[in-house]
């Protein structure tokens, strides 16, 4: 997932159509399930977290 915050807004845009100025957190999983992104609108700015594991995956 090379997406970073503009991408991942139009992917809950155009791929869900919902509001992603809403206060709802939005997870994107990676293919392997090896590492995670979180996108979050903080009432000015978005937040966006990358959690990557080394050995194991989110299951």
């Amino acid at each position: 997932m090379r997406r970073g915050i503009d991408g991942l807004v139009s992917i809950i845009q155009k791929g869900f159509q919902l509001d992603p100025f809403a206060n709802v957190l939005f997870l994107f999983c990676g293919r392997w399930a090896d590492y995670f992104k979180a996108l979050y609108w903080d009432s000015d700015c978005f937040i966006l977290l990358y959690k990557r594991l080394e050995r194991k995956k989110y299951q």
